[in-house]
């Protein structure tokens, strides 16, 4: 980290090229000693793997310098930078990082490896500040610019993850650069250890995934059973099975996207309110949690059957970014959950050119038939319209070529 940004005669940068792969200083993230970097630039995926480092640094020397200069880009990225799939990367010529705002739709590169490297970024970070901020991003990458990148027969794969695509689009078996599918298959196995977090006071609850935790925690065991059908249905229940010893909080994150805005940053928000609230309850009595850093706290002693019950309101909501972003002024997105939605061809005719009103009937239901049972959800257009079907953004492209959207234009 410490040699970046210093003289180095075989990096020479011209005015005028920047991007020229492998001589350009900003696509190698040499243009400046790594502790005045500001701005997230040059290859997204060199770029989120050397953030992470930095904060790996940082926890390794006890040197907060390293983790403030990676927060700090993260804010950047945050700001202008980043696509409400969660996927990095805009430009295909250097697979880079683009100008704040510059979020095409169609010619978002936004690689597969890149959405896992801001996984490891935003997990670092989380482990240096315990904010839930960075979980609500890394949350929104895995369930949607990541898992994008591996279709559902598992064999076929996706480098770049566009937001809109012509027809043109389809996932391939390999690659002459085949960084993707090897990190798809190293990065599924690990998805255990993002689930919890401990330490010596408190048990994180990060993602809502059926699981079994068992870890020392004050000396004894603790075993936490979590059951559920997330990201379909937003009840989850947190069994204790073995409550290990003395007293310790349990932190439950409690989503951005039950908010009003879909991440941090101030990028994107939701047009419509949120109806329902986050109810969580303890052995059937409903808890008054406090939070802190975005995670609801309950502490109390804890004995072996006490029952942790979560309930997230799962509504279908608009979306809009701010007015910067030029790709996506006067369109909306729809979202559920953490779960970006898109609309292809195969259930709507063409859609690139489609169109709805400023007001429109929203609903949800799960098919338990179409790609391995799936959420999908009921736009209604108007009167004499009919309605658009919209799948999840990473489950498009499983049934052939054909037009996709996840913004559409706004009457």
């Amino acid at each position: 980290l410490d040699v970046r940004g210093t003289p180095q005669d075989h990096l020479k940068h011209e005015p005028g090229t920047r991007f020229d792969v492998y001589n350009d200083l900003e696509y190698l993230q040499q243009h400046l000693p790594v502790l005045e970097q500001k701005e997230a630039v040059g290859h997204a995926v060199r770029g989120a793997y050397m953030y992470a480092g930095m904060a790996d640094v940082a926890k390794a020397t006890g040197s907060d310098d390293y983790l403030e200069a990676s927060e700090r880009i993260w804010h950047d990225v945050m700001k202008g930078k980043i696509y409400l799939t969660g996927g990095i990367g805009s430009k295909s010529h250097g697979e880079a990082f683009g100008e704040p705002f510059e979020l095409p739709n169609m010619t978002a590169y936004t690689e597969t490896c890149a959405s896992v490297a801001n996984v490891f970024w935003n997990d670092r970070l989380f482990m240096a500040y315990g904010k839930s901020d960075y979980y609500d991003v890394l949350e929104r990458t895995l369930y949607n610019g990541l898992i994008s990148g591996i279709g559902a027969d598992g064999t076929n794969f996706f480098y770049p993850n566009p937001l809109e695509s012509d027809g043109s689009f389809l996932r391939a078996g390999w690659f002459d650069c085949s960084c993707c599918p090897g990190n798809i298959a190293r990065f599924m196995p690990s998805m255990q250890k993002y689930i919890y977090a401990i330490n010596s006071e408190s048990v994180y609850v990060n993602l809502f995934i059926a699981s079994v935790l068992s870890t020392e925690v004050n000396g004894g065991t603790l075993t936490l059973v979590q059951q559920g059908n997330y990201p379909w249905s937003g009840d989850i229940t947190l069994k204790v099975e073995e409550p290990a010893g003395g007293n310790y909080d349990l932190r439950i994150r409690i989503p951005s996207w039950t908010g009003d805005s879909p991440m941090p940053g101030g990028l994107y928000s939701y047009i419509d309110a949120m109806q329902g609230d986050v109810v969580i309850a303890v052995n059937g009595k409903e808890y008054n949690y406090s939070t802190e850093n975005g995670y609801a706290v309950i502490d109390r002693r804890w004995k072996r059957g006490d029952v942790v019950s979560i309930t997230l309101p799962m509504e279908v909501r608009r979306v809009k970014a701010r007015d910067e972003v030029e790709s996506d002024r006067g369109k909306v997105a729809f979202e559920r959950g953490p779960v970006l939605y898109c609309f292809e061809e195969a259930d709507n005719g063409k859609v690139l050119d489609l169109a709805i009103p400023g007001s429109v009937n929203l609903a949800f239901s799960f098919d338990g038939e179409l790609l391995g049972g799936v959420g999908t959800i009921s736009v209604q257009r108007g009167e004499n319209e009919g309605s658009l079907r919209g799948i999840p953004y990473f489950a498009w492209n499983n049934r052939g070529r054909g037009e996709m959207i996840t913004w559409i234009t706004e009457k």
